[in-house]
């Protein structure tokens, strides 16, 4: 019995030596910048944003522990998700992309699928009548090629 345990601790601690040796300093790591507003499209990046009207929604810049999106009371139209696209310094939108809807309810901490439906656009006003004040629109990426990195739409006034 006294052998086990002698093979078992030479085991882990030749093991352990093997790690502390190891350099993983050279490995690329997904580097994810949270403040980070606008990407080229550029090189296979497909950065996407909500656009409400043409329009890019972005979260609070000062926001640290969450980018959410706030829309102003009595807002009317159609949110799409696009790529952004730069030209120059100027961040415009790209060709739509499908997306999906959830609703995240405040009270009940849980979500739920708006609709079995795939969008490329939708209009505020249908949403709105599913909504409670502090619930969170929630947007959906259909395709794991694009992401969005503010995707909840907070709503701050009831239906």
């Amino acid at each position: 019995m006294k052998n086990i345990k002698i093979l078992i601790f030479l085991f882990f601690a030749s093991l352990g030596s093997l790690v502390g040796q190891t350099d993983f300093s050279n490995i690329d790591f997904l580097k994810y910048d949270r403040n980070a507003k606008c990407n080229k499209t550029e090189g296979g990046s497909k950065y996407s944003s909500i656009f409400f009207e043409g329009k890019r929604l972005m979260g609070n810049d000062l926001a640290t522990d969450t980018d959410k999106i706030i829309l102003e009371a009595g807002m009317r139209g159609t949110f799409t998700v696009a790529p952004v696209v730069m030209n120059g310094d100027v961040a415009t939108q790209g060709k739509v992309v499908p997306f999906r809807i959830a609703i995240k309810k405040k009270y009940m901490r849980s979500l739920w699928m708006y609709s079995d439906e795939v969008f490329e656009e939708v209009n505020f006003e249908d949403i709105m009548q599913e909504c409670e004040v502090g619930d969170e629109i929630i947007f959906i990426m259909v395709d794991k090629d694009y992401f969005l990195q503010n995707y909840e739409v907070e709503v701050m006034w009831g239906c």
